[in-house]
């Protein structure tokens, strides 16, 4: 890293960026893409390599910044894998306005792209809301249940919920139970 200077060429820097990232290097690989940005601060497969650094961190948030910035430099010829780093990007981040707005603008350029019209039907899928309550019905009744796999796919089916709910509250009534009591409650599904 100490005997890279000013005279290396562009290559050099995104290679070794490459070779430090794959090594599972990424403060090296990170360090070096600075390093090369100094020198070469508009050049498009430093600044991939670069933004790619921060997605194998999963550092989404530094991922989109600087491939917003790579587009930026790039338009008109965007390809559609950096589209799609982005898109990915924003559905980590759970920005699904930005989603939308990308992908439509993706779209007139990749009318056919299965990869980023499947993006825009995956944001829609996981735009859930953040503060959900639910009724869960199953078929075991909740402390005495003789059914150890209803109980199971209850429970797991919760546990995926809560994975991409943040706030989520749940109430398990036994499919049998009256649920009335619910009536004058914010519960909404």
């Amino acid at each position: 890293l100490n005997k890279l200077n000013e005279n290396a060429s562009v290559e050099v820097y995104w290679q070794l960026t490459q070779a430090y990232r794959n090594k599972s290097e990424l403060n090296s690989a990170e360090e070096i893409a600075q390093k090369g940005l100094n020198l070469f601060p508009t050049n498009p497969v430093l600044i991939s390599e670069w933004a790619w650094n921060a997605q194998v961190k999963k550092d989404y948030k530094e991922s989109s910044k600087r491939l917003e910035q790579l587009i930026k430099i790039l338009e008109p010829n965007i390809s559609e894998k950096i589209y799609t780093r982005l898109l990915d990007s924003y559905r980590y981040l759970g920005q699904f306005d930005k989603i939308e707005t990308l992908t439509q603008e993706a779209l007139k350029k990749y009318p056919n792209s299965v990869k980023i019209k499947s993006f825009l039907e995956k944001s829609k899928e996981e735009n859930l809301p953040k503060d959900v309550e639910i009724i869960v019905l199953t078929t075991f009744p909740k402390h005495a249940s003789n059914n150890v796999g209803d109980q199971l796919i209850t429970y797991s089916f919760l546990k995926l919920l809560e994975k991409r709910i943040p706030n989520l509250k749940y109430h398990i009534e036994f499919r049998a139970n009256n649920l009335d009591k619910y009536l004058n409650s914010n519960i909404k599904y």
